[in-house]
C-alpha cells in the first residue's frame, strides 16, 4: 500500500524509543529488540494514513531473569507482584513518583496518576490485561517488555466504542527503592492501537497516555 503525504518535502522527526540489546557467546549480539511509537513517526512525517502498518511489532517471549545481587532479585519480584496484583500497579508506585510517558510525551507524578490512567484505560476496554512477556533486573532499575489485550467496549475520551479486540505492545523501566517503584519510563506503540480501532488518521489517541486527561 502506497502511503499519501501532505506535502512533498523531506520531512526530520524525533521519536523516543528504547533499544534492548541481549549478548550471547563472546558478548556478542544475539538478539537486538527496538520498541518506538510509530505513530509518532507517522504524524511527524506528514502521513495521513496510518493504516498501511496492518501487522504488529513482533515480540518473543523471553525468559525471565535475575541479576547477581539480592537486591535486583527483589526488584524483580516486586515488579512480578505488581503485575500480578488484583489491585493493579498503582499501588505499587511511590506517592510521589515520577512517571515519564516518553511516547505519549506527558509526566505525571504519584500513584494517583497512575491510577486515573489505568481508570481511563479499564474505562474504555473493561476487560483490559497486562502480560509480561518477559522481564529482567539490573541495579535499581527492571525493565519490562508487556503485551496490553483488551476489547474496546467504552469511549476513550472522545472516541466512542468499537467492539473491536486490542492487543498491543509496551516497554516499561522502572527505577525502585525499597521495592517501591519511584520513577518509570513508559514506551507503547500507539500506532497498534489505533490501526486496530480502525483509525485511519494519524491523530494523537486522547486519555491513553499516563498523564493525559
Amino acid at each position: 500500500m502506497q502511503r499519501e503525504r501532505t506535502d512533498a518535502k523531506p520531512t526530520a522527526f524525533r521519536v523516543n524509543g528504547a533499544t534492548l540489546v541481549q549478548l550471547g557467546a563472546g558478548d556478542k549480539a544475539s538478539r537486538v529488540r527496538h520498541a518506538v511509537d510509530a505513530l509518532s513517526i507517522a504524524q511527524q512525517s506528514g502521513l495521513v494514513d496510518v493504516g498501511a502498518r496492518t501487522a504488529p511489532l513482533a515480540v518473543e517471549a523471553g525468559a525471565v531473569t535475575a541479576g547477581s545481587t539480592s537486591v535486583e532479585s527483589q526488584n524483580l519480584d516486586a515488579v512480578g507482584a505488581a503485575f500480578g496484583s488484583a489491585e493493579g500497579l498503582a499501588p505499587h508506585f511511590s506517592p510521589d513518583a515520577v512517571i515519564e510517558d516518553l511516547t505519549a510525551g506527558q509526566t505525571a507524578h504519584g500513584r494517583d496518576a497512575v491510577a486515573a490512567a489505568m481508570a481511563r484505560v479499564k474505562g474504555a476496554f473493561p476487560a483490559v490485561a497486562m502480560t509480561a512477556e518477559s522481564s529482567f533486573a539490573a541495579g535499581p532499575f527492571v525493565v519490562v517488555d508487556r503485551v496490553v489485550t483488551g476489547r474496546s467496549t467504552g469511549a476513550l475520551g472522545p472516541l466512542p466504542a468499537t467492539g473491536r479486540p486490542v492487543r498491543y505492545h509496551a516497554l516499561d523501566v522502572y527505577e525502585l527503592s525499597n521495592g517501591v517503584i519511584t520513577r518509570a519510563w513508559l514506551y507503547a506503540d500507539r500506532s497498534e492501537v489505533a490501526v486496530q480501532l480502525g483509525l485511519n488518521s494519524a491523530e494523537a489517541i486522547p486519555g491513553l497516555g499516563v498523564g493525559a486527561k
